[in-house]
């Protein structure tokens, strides 16, 4: 029996609270409220460390696609649960305790480090140790080190491995708008919707209470036409809605609107990171599933600057928020480009049970 571990959960309730100096004080979940609009900036300077633990699907392995998809959508719930927990928690604090903004920005720091870093420990300790495969030379600096092991690696992807180099490629692009679009769809709802703080963090708690709907979406859909198909469906998905979102909430009379987004988005989310995870997982070789996996955390973060930017500098461009949304989209169709080329060696059919890769290192069992 296959334990549905997702040690990137845990660590992932690691989201670091801001301010934003322009929020009224005195308005309730305000630091909770800023932490989201931070969090790409955050994520770029604070969080590299955490999004390590990204590393430990390479311990993942399954019989079969179906238990596969079981697992990666165990651990989307684990992600979701562990973030509304955290979200929770820290508004209760806030509302609690006389502390500002900053007090609670502390607070969440200090409980995303000893809560989250407790986990991975106790994470990394249930599987079995692993020899390095490369060293370092004498003298040599990691930093070159690192760059020429990357560039070598993706050459060697092309000739070899042209389903994992183009899906890195789409990679690159669709989880850079993932992981960008709730922040700049907050910063969207302040501005040019007008929701309060309070209204903005409802919004942000039915996305995650929605999130194991997306969960069972995945599971269904996943098992009915395989991992490519439910991957570009939930993208596909994915896109469809930010175009309608953009197109719909264009000022305070679309407020009720915008909260049945948040639901839909929470089916987008619980569906899309289970897809994602479960399709790499299906097509990393099991010789470089470590250094791959690396690879994986890295494009999920290297391109994360660049929809923010987008948005910034067609709204001041432009002075039009709506607008700098559809620039975020536009790297969704990128990424949506690359995944339709990927190549995978058969279709998955409905029933089928596709062993899976095994990883260089074993998964403990039940």
């Amino acid at each position: 029996m296959v334990r549905d571990y997702y040690p990137a959960g845990h660590c992932r309730i690691c989201l670091v609270l801001w301010k934003r100096k322009y929020l009224p004080h005195d308005c309730p979940f305000s630091a909770l409220f800023s932490s989201y609009y931070t969090h790409p900036f955050l994520r770029l300077f604070s969080l590299p460390p955490a999004e390590k633990s990204m590393v430990m699907w390479s311990y993942v392995t399954a019989p079969n696609d179906e238990e596969l998809h079981g697992i990666t959508g165990s651990g989307r719930l684990w992600e979701a649960w562990g973030m509304l927990i955290f979200f929770i928690v820290v508004a209760a604090v806030q509302v609690a305790t006389p502390w500002d903004a900053v007090g609670i920005a502390r607070f969440s720091q200090i409980l995303a480090s000893v809560v989250g870093g407790t986990c991975l420990f106790l994470c990394y300790i249930r599987y079995e140790k692993v020899r390095s495969v490369k060293k370092l030379g004498e003298g040599e600096s990691m930093y070159i080190a690192g760059l020429k092991t990357m560039w070598n690696t993706m050459k060697v992807l092309r000739k070899e491995e042209p389903a994992v180099q183009r899906y890195l490629y789409g990679y690159v692009f669709l989880a850079s708008a993932m992981a960008s679009f709730t922040n700049l769809a907050i910063t969207y709802l302040s501005e040019q919707v007008r929701m309060t703080a309070t209204e903005i963090v409802i919004f942000i708690l039915l996305n995650l209470l929605i999130n194991p709907l997306g969960v069972l979406v995945h599971r269904i859909v996943a098992n009915r036409i395989g991992h490519k198909k439910n991957y570009l469906l939930v993208n596909s998905f994915m896109l469809i809605l930010a175009g309608l979102w953009t197109g719909i909430i264009a000022g305070p009379d679309q407020k009720p609107i915008a909260y049945l987004f948040a639901a839909l988005f929470g089916i987008a989310y619980g569906w899309y990171y289970p897809s994602s995870n479960g399709f790499y997982v299906s097509i990393v070789p099991k010789e470089k599933v470590m250094e791959l996996w690396g690879f994986n955390m890295f494009m999920s973060t290297i391109l994360s600057w660049g929809p923010p930017l987008l948005f910034t500098v067609l709204n001041e461009a432009t002075g039009e928020l709506r607008l700098g949304m559809l620039g975020l989209i536009s790297f969704q169709i990128i990424g949506i480009f690359f995944a339709c080329f990927i190549p995978v060696d058969t279709e998955e059919t409905p029933g089928k049970t596709t062993p899976i890769s095994e990883s260089s290192s074993v998964q403990q069992s039940a």
